[in-house]
């Protein structure tokens, strides 16, 4: 867990104009960094829920393009 912390933290600083990093939640003593934006599969059409967190580095966040209801 500390060296895939360890390239996320990388990942997340490198001189990239645009990221957007995607992960499930994190266990809290992971100390990862605060996510931007929690999205489920089914604000964008799929019948499922899992909460994916995105870390995003200068663009918009997601905007739910399709909510189903039975998830």
């Amino acid at each position: 867990m500390l060296e895939a912390k360890e390239f996320f933290i990388k990942l997340k600083n490198a001189p990239i104009n645009y990221i957007v990093l995607e992960n499930p939640v994190p266990h809290r003593y992971a100390e990862l960094p605060k996510y931007d934006q929690i999205i489920h599969p089914w604000q964008f059409g799929q019948e499922f829920s899992k909460r994916t967190c995105l870390w995003i580095k200068n663009l918009p966040k997601l905007t739910p393009t399709d909510i189903r209801e039975n998830h």
